[in-house]
């Protein structure tokens, strides 16, 4: 890897991108900024980055747009696109790694932790790999047991209490219903979650 890595910075917000740039040149990077993904691919046909940190929702083209781009040209389809955004849920997730994102990231990002990221990209020179129906099916499996494991925490808690009520064991009703309660949100959740995946 190159003493100083070329690093591309996107995002349509300038307070962002100055505290990128800021950040990851105290990292080692040499950082260049685009404000829009138009302004991005230009400045890439003018000089390759080592790797890119894309933001996904920006006015005109999207980094999603920009990253199957990129993906679909043979001079830049083996740099490492990291894509961010304000949140991350299983759909966007989906959506990123479609459009060839190497990996996702949540706003705010974590400038050391991300900067890891990226050398890790290099010196492994990881290349994207297009999305196969089985890599989708390895995917969706790796969720599903992951939202498995996720349920068994409400249910035994849940049964927790079934049990200690059935033993006759002194409860208040207070604390059952706030178990039951929190018990019940994550539930929710997780079913927000799977109703995602099936989307």
């Amino acid at each position: 890897m190159p003493e100083r890595t070329k690093l591309l910075a996107v995002d349509d917000n300038r307070t962002i991108l100055r505290i990128l740039k800021d950040g990851l040149e105290k990292e080692g990077f040499d950082v260049s900024t685009a404000e829009s993904g138009v302004e991005a691919l230009e400045q890439i046909l003018i000089s390759k980055p080592d790797a890119i940190l894309l933001d996904i929702v920006m006015p005109g083209v999207t980094g999603y747009e920009v990253c199957r781009i990129l993906r679909n040209d043979p001079h830049t389809n083996d740099i490492p696109i990291v894509m961010v955004t304000a949140s991350v849920p299983d759909k966007v997730r989906r959506q990123s790694y479609e459009a060839g994102a190497n990996d996702i990231w949540a706003k705010p990002i974590n400038v050391g932790e991300i900067a890891k990221s990226i050398r890790s990209y290099l010196e492994v020179g990881v290349r994207y790999e297009p999305v196969t129906p089985d890599k989708e099916m390895q995917v969706l499996r790796a969720n599903l047991k992951g939202l498995a494991l996720d349920l068994k925490t409400p249910v035994e808690a849940i049964a927790t209490v079934a049990k200690l009520m059935r033993d006759g064991t002194k409860i208040e009703q207070r604390q059952v219903a706030e178990v039951l309660g929190h018990q019940l949100d994550s539930l929710q959740e997780l079913l927000d979650r799977l109703d995602r995946l099936s989307i």
